[in-house]
């Protein structure tokens, strides 16, 4: 799991070089992005998007940790069965003509395609060319009842059920492909677990620092 905030980091510091000025979070939960990179690219604003309930224990854990919200990062509260992304995130001051790098880690699988699509058709509309997505995806065929094909899937699937959240959306590499395309995006990289590997969990003796699921990819894509 080490590899996939790794990669993420790595693409936000290349965006924020190449002109991004803002970065939205999508399913923010308590990720620490804003709070970590803000010394180092004081240029970024963080829209942090999420369930009520979660910007809220968001904000009081921040309040804790920091002694205040930041200025450099908005809450986005949505209702998603009410609220289109729209709704939150302008009257917040984003700014649709401005470079933006989206993140998505652990969203799209959780998400039926019409609410994947929604999101997807936002981002495309409402970024200024060379704005950056990432986003993980699990194969078709663990969402397909073979889980046991890969490894850790099986336990996984099972935990996340119990959890109340499975995963209900997958694509095999050719699909996801083909999705981002018809969406309007240009697929930068579609990154399996061996080349993730070998970028962030490879130590200097060149080893492996812990097995990866063959079964989860990340895809960098752009709006052209």
């Amino acid at each position: 799991v080490n590899a996939r905030p790794h990669y993420i980091d790595t693409g936000l510091k290349k965006a924020a070089s190449s002109g991004a000025t803002q970065v939205v979070v999508l399913g923010a939960g308590f990720d620490s992005r804003a709070y970590r990179f803000h010394a180092s690219h004081p240029q970024l604003r963080f829209y942090e998007v999420d369930l009520p309930a979660m910007i809220e224990a968001k904000k009081s854990r921040i309040t804790e940790a920091l002694g205040g919200l930041p200025s450099y990062v908005r809450y986005a509260p949505i209702d998603f069965n009410t609220q289109k992304l729209a709704d939150v995130l302008l009257p917040l001051g984003y700014d649709p003509k401005q470079r933006t790098f989206f993140i998505l880690e652990g969203v799209v699988m959780y998400v039926v395609e019409p609410g994947n699509a929604a999101t997807f058709d936002f981002i495309r509309a409402n970024s200024a060319p060379g704005s950056v997505v990432v986003y993980d995806y699990v194969l078709k065929d663990v969402i397909q009842g073979k889980a046991k094909r890969y490894y850790g899937a099986a336990y996984l699937v099972y935990t996340v059920e119990r959890l109340g959240e499975p995963f209900i959306f997958g694509w095999t590499p050719a699909e996801a492909a083909a999705w981002a395309k018809k969406r309007g995006f240009q697929v930068v990289e579609d990154v399996d677990h061996a080349k993730l590997g070998r970028r962030h969990l490879t130590g200097t003796n060149g080893k492996l620092d812990g097995r990866l699921m063959d079964w989860q990819r990340i895809i960098e894509a752009r709006v052209p």
